[in-house]
């Protein structure tokens, strides 16, 4: 009985040490912003890397309009959401 006691605390504590982490990270990653290029060319670069043509860009109050008829945020441009991946081998 003594160690079935042991080693049930002994695995409780190992099971809620191992499943705490420390890697916690931010859920946006912020880019700064280089001086050497203007921010202009930045967002330009930014939104040719998403895939839409920069030709007919315009900049109206906070945002960029783009191919006519998309609204881009500023300030949602530079900021880039971080994802993480899981994946289980169980079905539900």
């Amino acid at each position: 009985m003594k160690n079935f006691i042991f080693y049930f605390l002994f695995s409780v504590s190992l099971i809620a040490v191992s499943s705490c982490s420390d890697d916690v990270t931010e859920g946006i990653v912020d880019n700064p912003i280089n001086n050497t290029e203007s921010v202009l060319e930045q967002a330009k670069n930014r939104i040719l890397s998403m895939g839409l043509d920069t030709t007919d860009m315009i900049e109206i109050d906070g945002y960029y309009v783009v191919e006519n008829d998309i609204l881009i945020n500023k300030d949602s441009l530079f900021n880039v959401p971080q994802t993480r991946q899981y994946s289980a081998t169980y079905f539900v």
